[in-house]
């Protein structure tokens, strides 16, 4: 989405501030004004408050990551290598997007209900959208949908968290790939075993 320059620079400084911070409710007003080279006064111009700079600054977030992911998503995977295949491209994504990623990671235990809100709610459509992808695939005939997106929510919820150690461990990056793998092959396992009991 393209905002006013002064809207976008103050965009940009809390991204960059909550990134050295690890949390936007640390900053203040007149920090966040330096940082985008503003008078303090012009903030309320674009943003009635600090709250709201928070959603358009995860909105924003949201939007740079579901467009890299939909890059991501159009790679051709081998139907059995599946696994392997996207999160190593998960990952490479991740460590593209660092400040973004840890910025969304932090923000999901914010002081501020709005801010959560808006993240919990982006991260749900991320999930879904790479639901739809998968349901696309052809290669999960055997679940529903709405299961599919159950499962990706978990996954997208998990791979979000995990996603500072795999940024700031360099040293652990093997161990968490193969844990995350091992956490979505038993995800997908349980729900198809669920389905099956069903039927």
């Amino acid at each position: 989405m393209a905002y006013a320059e002064g809207k976008q620079r103050l965009i940009d400084a809390a991204l960059k501030l909550s990134a050295e911070k690890r949390s936007f409710a640390n900053i203040g007003l007149r920090e966040l004004a330096r940082e985008a080279q503003l008078n303090p006064n012009t903030f309320y111009r674009h943003f009635e408050s600090l709250d709201d700079l928070g959603i358009c600054m995860i909105e924003d977030i949201g939007d740079v990551l579901s467009s890299a992911m939909r890059e991501v998503r159009r790679q051709k995977f081998d139907p059995l290598k599946v696994n392997e295949q996207s999160l190593t491209l998960f990952f490479d994504f991740v460590l593209q997007y660092q400040d973004s990623l840890v910025v969304a990671a932090c923000e999901r235990y914010s002081t501020s209900p709005p801010v959560r809100q808006a993240l919990e709610s982006r991260l749900d459509k991320f999930a879904q959208e790479i639901a739809d992808d998968v349901s696309k695939m052809g290669g999960l005939l055997v679940l529903p949908r709405p299961v599919i997106g159950e499962v990706m929510q978990h996954i997208t919820h998990h791979c979000f968290r995990i996603a500072v150690d795999y940024i700031e461990q360099p040293e652990q990056r093997a161990a968490i790939f193969e844990e995350t793998r091992r956490y979505i092959s038993m995800l997908f396992l349980g729900a198809i075993a669920l389905e099956n009991n069903k039927q």
